[in-house]
């Protein structure tokens, strides 16, 4: 299983350019969901290929975060945004800002789901629990929703969407629990990571989410259109 995960890991990094891939911990048909996952995503947003510095499990994430802050490119540099690892959370993204001019940043996600949920058709199952209640939206059947999501937070923090004007205004007086998710009211952080992973998923969701995941690909290809170099990350890490 090792040797096959080291080719995944290698085909990932290849064509999508994330540095840092480990999916050595993870069943067959787990990181082979990812792969394609990713491809699909890179696929539609391009730009967002130089964004993820590191994918794996919470061991992997963790032990390549205190490499990173602890290294002397890093040590002397004052964080100014974080977002941990969550330790018990299915899927987390973590992100790190520094204040200096050459604008590092970090962006990870990690997997760790519980052992109970090893395997796709397990993760499925969860997934399914989790939709019946009403917390997850009906797109959230398999994994790849779930990575879209967590590169929702990605998109999200670096197009500065949930305090844009536009965003407030489109969610105004909206009820965000029946026209998106349960989840999606936990945090105003978290209405565009749903939103992002239901769209890529459902060509024909209703009309909010619609309006919202087009003010996200408005944001986008402005900062692209504008050269922005917002989206180059993982350049500083290769």
């Amino acid at each position: 299983m090792k040797n096959r995960s080291i080719d995944y890991e290698n085909f990932v990094r290849t064509n999508t350019g994330i540095p840092y891939v480990n999916f050595q911990k993870y069943h067959p048909s787990v990181y082979k969901k990812i792969t394609q996952s990713l491809i699909n995503l890179y696929s539609q947003y391009p730009e967002l290929i130089n964004a993820l510095c590191t994918i794996g499990d919470k061991e992997h994430i963790e032990n390549q975060y205190n490499i990173l802050i602890n290294s002397k490119d890093f040590s002397n540099r004052k964080t100014i945004w974080e977002e941990p690892v969550s330790i018990n959370s299915f899927m987390s993204v973590l992100g790190l800002k520094f204040s200096d001019k050459s604008n590092y940043s970090y962006f990870a996600i990690c997997l760790s789901p519980p052992l109970e949920y090893n395997t796709l058709e397990l993760i499925e199952k969860y997934l399914t629990i989790n939709i019946e209640t009403g917390y997850f939206p009906k797109e959230f059947k398999s994994l790849d929703a779930v990575l879209y999501h967590e590169f929702g937070h990605i998109l999200d923090y670096l197009l500065q969407i949930s305090s844009s004007k536009e965003f407030l205004e489109l969610i105004k007086d909206k009820d965000i629990a029946s026209l998106i998710s349960k989840q999606a009211t936990s945090s105003i952080n978290e209405i565009i990571p749903e939103v992002f992973a239901i769209s890529l998923i459902n060509s024909n969701p209703n009309k909010i989410i619609k309006d919202i995941f087009n003010l996200v690909n408005i944001k986008y290809e402005e900062k692209i259109k504008k050269k922005s170099e917002i989206f180059k990350i993982n350049k500083n890490f290769k």
